[in-house]
């Protein structure tokens, strides 16, 4: 299934597990203590493109990181409830997943190769979706060069190029960035020689960050009030 969530852009690529046939998701009970096999280790990290991500050139994605998160079907169960384990060295151990539904899950090369279940908490028949998102991987945001920024743009509509095959023609193209800060206000502040642009926190502590060529130039530089939470790559456009 293809989803892309209204005004954020992701990969549009969504992992749909746990549920046969297609069927509807059916409303079911919170999370429960139990644990059940959910997918293979090494088809889950090859559907969810995390595989293939690792797989590139490393100087194509240096400045992106790829962010998975749960998305359940049944809006009663909350995504920070979920847990997720898989078996490593004898010992099951736990991947850790955020009140968000986030993923921290590195590629494991062993893991792969030995391709144990992942386990869910979740009664069988539950669905639950995988969203994919990039986010900008700069050293110091709060002082940073312009190129860094537009290098993570171009390397991500790269990676959409390499990993999402003939579906690239219906995906958006990455032309922006959605900046998240703890609290606000907070700023971003783009220079080029006598050329500047400010931009200013909403009221979710955000801030629409577009690409301007205006400003991609040697020595353009951009200067944020705080260092964000994270930096997520967007199709939005500055009017949007």
């Amino acid at each position: 299934m293809i989803v892309a969530r209204p005004g954020i852009a992701v990969l549009a690529l969504v992992f749909l597990l746990g549920c046969a046939n297609g069927a509807e998701p059916v409303p079911g009970p919170a999370p429960a203590p139990a644990m059940r096999d959910w997918a293979p280790y090494k088809d889950f990290v090859e559907s969810v493109r995390l595989a293939g991500f690792h797989a590139m050139d490393p100087a194509k994605r240096d400045h992106i990181e790829m962010s998975l998160s749960l998305v359940p079907a049944d809006k009663s169960i909350r995504p920070g409830d979920l847990r997720l384990t898989v078996m490593k060295d004898g010992r099951e151990e736990r991947i850790p997943v955020d009140e968000k539904g986030r993923l921290r899950l590195e590629l494991d090369p062993a893991l792969v190769a030995a391709n144990p279940p992942i386990r869910i908490n979740l009664p069988k028949g539950s669905k639950v979706g995988v969203g994919i998102t990039l986010l900008a991987r700069i050293a110091t945001p709060e002082r940073s060069s312009y190129a860094d920024w537009t290098t993570a743009l171009d390397q991500g509509n790269g990676v959409i190029r390499e990993q999402a095959g003939a579906l690239r023609f219906f995906l958006p193209t990455l032309r922006s960035f959605v900046v998240r800060f703890a609290s606000g206000p907070q700023t971003i502040r783009l220079e080029s020689g006598d050329r500047a642009r400010t931009f200013t926190t909403d009221s979710r502590n955000e801030i629409l960050f577009p690409r301007d060529p205006a400003f991609e130039k040697p020595g353009a530089t951009v200067t944020m009030s705080a260092r964000p939470l994270e930096s997520e790559l967007d199709d939005q456009r500055a009017s949007d």
